[in-house]
């Protein structure tokens, strides 16, 4: 009963199941990966008309990244740069920086995306990342199934069912600057109706910083810990419980503001998901859930509450129509303050939203065209109604390659942030304004082939057309007796096309090539009033123009791996961070089924480089070549 509804054991990752490892599987197989994340319902990678990329847990395992940013630097068109020793950027499809705020980011379902601040605190997330099922990340609008925000992109974080973490299981990483990891992870099943996990996993980071002349150090430490229960009371209905909490300080969050201030943020949720199926025609799903997180970033300090109910199902209604019915509701309270010269007016608000959607999938040639109509229907508090339509369609030839096309609208509501900060001082004066939402219509066109079974293809082109993009403007000229009065404003139309791809060869049954690019090109209309910063140059600045990807996973017998991964990222004009070539190597040994000893060279190739600055403090984070010992156990 169980195991009719997890996925099969054999397919977890475990330090022995060298079944499980990429080299071992045809690319045949690898397209055939379901996904959740494109439809809402298990779909395969081939069958998914957009731009999907699969991080599965043998990618995971070979990568030698020790947290989930460092893993989606494999993602073709997303893009990752360190903010902070614990923090990150990241961003699909463009507009990186500070508060990347158009990519809609969940784990398990639950979105872990702040519509206050608008954005992802990537250094809160301290999940283990051999707890991770795979990640599913979707380049392009989602916003017709997953809501607003889903603008560029959505990543979907899935952890592993119950029944795939029996036993114990342990980690242990140092590295050569000092920092360090610790994880454990038990689990055990619950009769014939389930199985639980419980896990904790404890970090501690350290790196360099500039700031202007100086060199700071820049340390932070945390940890997360949590439970899981899946249950299967039937063969056809299956319940999931889970909670996680997380809390950790660093050295500083803003140190030109504050630079003897520590930061900290405290975490905890809470997620109950029901599903039910009726055989193949019919499906439903319940989930809710609350999260809190408690968070001191100087100079302001949040708390945030949400509670989210979300109901989802899926009807066969003939062999050629399948419709997708859902809709929700969330609440958010929050309560942000700050010190008398910067706040936000007002410092409190309770605000709702509610959702519905539908999505006709029609299938007009059996096993060759399949064509979805859908919208999302939305209501929040922020910028009103929004209406998010797509139309995507894909053609399945026979000899083994395939064709998508979308065309789709989502929009990104305004954050608290920038509706209510205000900032006083002699020289400025930021006021709080009335906003719309962002609106995005994109055009995508996708190509997929697999050659010969040795050979994996695919490749994405996507012309992106964005309105009212939320831009700093001075509205009101200084004079002798007044500052600069400037507010946020919907000021900006942004145009990025571009061209993304991922190519598999199997070389030898032991040795796997995997390659990634992207290219992109912005063109941003003119503001109507000059930014209050000047040194910022948008879009095109705050993203590379290209990046490329290649990773050799070497496997040299039954107990030793040998993987290299090498990439390539432009230059940034925004900060004048310059373009950066890096090597990764690890090296794996599995001295029995039960224990695996690995050691990797992150960041090789040079001693330090930055890859992103903030343009107002000047503040920036140092990557630096290091070293990692680690020991994984499996009992």
């Amino acid at each position: 009963m169980l195991a009719a509804l997890s996925v099969a054991i054999g397919s977890s990752w475990t330090i022995g199941a060298s079944a499980a490892d990429l080299t071992s599987l045809s690319l045949e197989d690898l397209l055939a990966r379901e996904v959740t994340s494109v439809a809402k319902k298990p779909q395969r990678v081939d069958e998914a008309a957009g731009a999907v990329f699969v991080v599965d847990q043998d990618d995971i395992r070979r990568s030698g990244a020790t947290d989930i940013p460092s893993l989606l630097r494999m993602v073709p068109g997303v893009e990752v740069a360190q903010l902070t020793s614990g923090g990150a950027a990241v961003s699909a499809r463009g507009f990186n920086g500070f508060s990347a705020n158009k990519l809609l980011v969940l784990v398990d379902g639950r979105a872990i995306y702040m519509s206050a601040f608008s954005g992802v605190f990537w250094d809160q997330l301290l999940l283990p990342v051999t707890d991770i099922q795979r990640i599913e990340v979707v380049r392009g609008p989602g916003a017709t199934l997953w809501g607003a925000n889903a603008v560029n992109g959505v990543i979907n974080i899935v952890t592993k069912h119950g029944v795939d973490t029996l036993g114990a299981q342990g980690h242990a990483r140092a590295e050569s600057d000092g920092g360090g990891q610790a994880s454990l992870s038990l689990g055990r099943t619950i009769g014939d109706l389930g199985a639980v996990r419980a896990y904790a996993n404890v970090l501690r980071r350290r790196s360099d910083a500039k700031l202007g002349p100086q060199v700071l150090e820049d340390r932070s430490q945390g940890g997360q810990f949590g439970v899981r229960l899946d249950l299967a009371p039937s063969e056809d209905t299956a319940l999931t419980l889970q909670s996680d909490a997380a809390f950790g300080r660093y050295a500083f969050s803003d140190p030109q503001l504050a630079p003897n201030t520590d930061g900290y943020y405290r975490t905890g949720n809470l997620l109950g998901r029901w599903a039910r199926h009726w055989g193949d025609d019919a499906a439903l799903t319940v989930q809710a859930y609350w999260d809190r997180m408690e968070r001191k970033q100087a100079p302001l300090s949040g708390d945030v509450e949400n509670l989210d109910l979300d109901v989802a199902s899926h009807l066969k209604l003939s062999d050629a129509h399948t419709l997708i019915l859902g809709g929700g509701a969330r609440r958010t309270r929050d309560e942000i303050l700050g010190p008398s010269y910067l706040y936000l007016d007002p410092a409190k608000r309770t605000a709702a939203t509610i959702n519905a959607y539908v999505e006709d999938d029609i299938t007009l040639v059996p096993d060759r065209l399949n064509l979805s109509v859908g919208a999302k229907f939305e209501r929040n508090d922020y910028s009103g109604f929004e209406f998010q339509p797509s139309l995507r369609a894909i053609w399945r030839a026979p000899q083994g390659w395939s064709v998508w096309a979308a065309i789709s609208r989502a929009s990104r509501t305004p954050s608290r942030y920038e509706e209510a900060l205000t900032l006083i001082t002699p020289a400025l004066q930021l006021l709080p304004n009335d906003l719309k939402s962002e609106q995005l219509t994109a055009y995508e066109l996708g190509w997929r082939a697999n050659l010969n079974g040795r050979v994996s293809i695919d490749i994405a082109a996507f012309d992106h057309r964005y309105r009212k993009i939320v831009v700093d403007a001075i509205t009101a000229a200084p004079t002798a007796s007044s500052p600069v009065i400037a507010q946020f404003i919907n000021g900006a139309r942004v145009r990025n096309t571009g061209v993304e791809a991922a190519v598999d060869v199997n070389v030898t049954p032991n040795w796997t090539l995997k390659a990634a690019g992207t290219w992109q090109d912005f063109e941003t209309a003119s503001r109507p009033w000059p930014a209050t910063d000047p040194t910022s140059e948008g879009p095109p600045g705050s993203s590379p123009r290209y990046q490329l990807s290649l990773r050799s996973l070497l496997s040299l017998g039954d107990a030793v791996d040998a993987d290299a991964w090498v990439r390539r990222v432009a230059k940034l004009s925004t900060g004048s961070i310059p373009a950066y070539t890096d090597l990764d190597l690890r090296l794996s040994w599995r001295a029995t089924p039960w224990v695996e000893v690995s050691l990797v060279g992150a960041n090789l190739l040079k001693a330090r480089r930055v890859e992103i600055a903030d343009t107002i403090t000047s503040f920036q984070s140092v990557v630096s070549r290091q070293a990692q010992l680690s020991l994984a156990l499996r009992y």
